[in-house]
């Protein structure tokens, strides 16, 4: 299965100006990978195989910077791609972006001047390695070969040349080591001193911070303990608080219970108000109705009084006329009076208790069953008196 963009295509015309021209308007193909029979790998691997202008490569890990560090087939990274096809501008390029690259193994234990000596890559591929990593041309692969046994392998003499300069880089090498090496001495001699000097310098700096730290942690004990006294104090108020929240809360309750209560009696006393009031008309109507009935009686009574008046003034000359009449039956003879004597006597005893009872005028029931019993007597001593007549 292949798998290739615009990029790729372009990489693989060898159209390095169609590429640059690519990588300025879409930069993000630069990332995506391309798949050749299976093999995963990015656009950078792709161009190191053509030896493309250092331009190129440079765009290319401009676009995509990461690229430089990416493994693919065999953990090769670009740099063992270029050094294998002798790409001698985009291993410069290369060891520009990332020069840690000329000290990484493939999969097989090689470096990438191993790859370029074993590959018959040109003497001036295998000097730039050798340039950043000299004392790699004594690193041996998993085979147990190093650069220099592929290379007399290959019988180059531009490249053994190259390799000979190896040697000379190496002990350049070594020398600009012990020179960085004594210079760095130098150089971590002063910065040891320096560094023992703001040790001191820090050491009393620290004391005082300590000294102040000492006195603040003092001050705020102080606080603390003045903060702790009114904390208790605040408990104490905060109890006391408490205590009367639940008297207040129980005052509340009797309150409520009370108003209840009182809520209940004044229900109740408003029914009972609702009912005497109720009474009260009923007793008004009543009253209003008894003086009526009153008012009706006394005008009665009134009536009756005149009419009592009037009885009494008859009952006067009707006494008169029984004592004129118990007169004239004294003078009767005691013959003439025998046969009536009882019930004249009767008649007489009976209007003398009523003449002489005046109380029993006053009522007025009274009075008229006493007019009616004169009325009777009287007639009765008429009648007795025409008989003994």
């Amino acid at each position: 299965m292949t798998t290739t963009t615009i990029l790729s295509e372009l990489i693989d015309e060898q159209c390095w100006e169609g590429v640059l021209a690519r990588l300025t308007t879409h930069p993000p193909e630069a990332s995506e990978p391309v798949t050749r029979g299976g093999t995963e790998s990015l656009p950078l691997h792709e161009a190191c195989r053509l030896d493309p202008p250092a331009d190129v490569i440079r765009a290319l890990v401009s676009a995509h910077r990461p690229a430089v560090r990416v493994r693919t087939r065999w953990q090769y990274l670009p740099l063992h791609v270029a050094a294998r096809s002798s790409s001698a501008r985009a291993v410069g390029a290369l060891l520009e972006a990332y020069p840690r690259a000329a000290r990484l193994k493939d999969q097989m234990g090689k470096l990438p001047v191993t790859l370029a000596t074993e590959f018959g890559s040109s003497a001036e591929v295998v000097e730039k390695l050798l340039t950043i990593y000299p004392e790699g041309m004594f690193v041996r692969d998993s085979d147990g070969k190093g650069p220099m046994d592929y290379a007399r392998g290959k019988g180059s003499r531009r490249v053994m040349a190259a390799m000979e300069r190896g040697r000379v880089y190496c002990a350049v090498s070594k020398a600009a080591f012990f020179r960085i090496k004594e210079e760095f001495d130098d150089l971590m001699r002063g910065t040891v001193e320096s560094h023992n000097n703001n040790v001191i310098k820090l050491e009393r700096i620290h004391s005082e911070e300590i000294d102040v730290h000492r006195q603040l942690e003092a001050g705020l004990q102080t606080s603390l303990k003045s903060a702790q006294v009114k904390v208790d104090d605040s408990e104490d108020v905060r109890d006391m608080l408490t205590q009367d929240n639940e008297t207040l809360r129980i005052k509340v309750e009797v309150a409520e219970t009370a108003e209840s209560s009182l809520g209940h009696k004044s229900d109740m006393l408003e029914k009972e108000m609702r009912t005497g009031i109720d009474d009260v008309n009923e007793k008004e109507k009543e009253i209003m109705a008894l003086r009526g009935r009153t008012e009706a009686v006394c005008q009665g009574l009134e009536a009756e009084a005149r009419r009592n008046s009037d009885r009494v003034e008859r009952i006067a000359s009707l006494k008169g006329a029984i004592l004129s009449l118990s007169a004239s039956v004294s003078s009767l003879t005691v013959t003439q009076t025998d046969a009536s004597e009882g019930a004249l006597v009767g008649s007489e005893t009976a209007l003398r208790s009523i003449l002489g009872d005046r109380r029993g005028i006053d009522h007025v029931e009274d009075a008229y069953n006493q007019v009616d019993v004169i009325v009777r007597e009287t007639a009765r001593l008429e009648d007795i008196y025409a008989s003994c007549a």
